[in-house]
């Protein structure tokens, strides 16, 4: 999950899609009752998974201009999101630096022009940290 457009909306997937013209990589209707590690969940609105970045979880600086260029090439069709009852966020999925334990702080920066870009569009940003152990890829709490 590198970076996802995650978008909430009380209508049906199918009027988001339509409005939006985008394809989302993963739909869960509202009412949709979904098992997860914690029990199961009733989904109390629609959910949109929207792929904008599928590179590597190791390179940070990475998916963040591949975030840019994503909302830059569909402004547009993203702005349309004002249109319908939506909260929209980009979420960054990446991998931990603490894995090390010489390392003793961590620095990631969301560059200003990602941030004018996400504001002008309402959406949040999201960061996710993920465990990376060398033999066993992402560990996901």
């Amino acid at each position: 999950m590198p970076c996802i457009l995650w978008v909430t909306t009380p209508s049906d997937s199918e009027k988001l899609i339509q409005t939006i013209g985008l394809t989302p990589y993963k739909i869960i209707e509202k009412d949709s009752i979904v098992s997860t590690r914690e029990g199961e969940r009733k989904y109390d609105a629609t959910l949109c998974g929207f792929d904008v970045v599928t590179e590597n979880f190791t390179d940070f600086p990475t998916l963040v201009e591949g975030a840019i260029v994503f909302l830059e090439e569909h402004f547009e069709q993203l702005k349309k999101l004002k249109l319908l009852e939506t909260n929209s966020k980009l979420d960054f999925g990446f991998y931990t630096q603490f894995v090390d334990s010489k390392i003793v702080a961590q620095y990631d920066t969301i560059p200003n022009k990602l941030l004018k870009l996400a504001g002008e569009l309402g959406m949040d940003i999201e960061l996710s940290q993920y465990w990376y152990a060398e033999n066993e890829g992402a560990q996901l709490n």
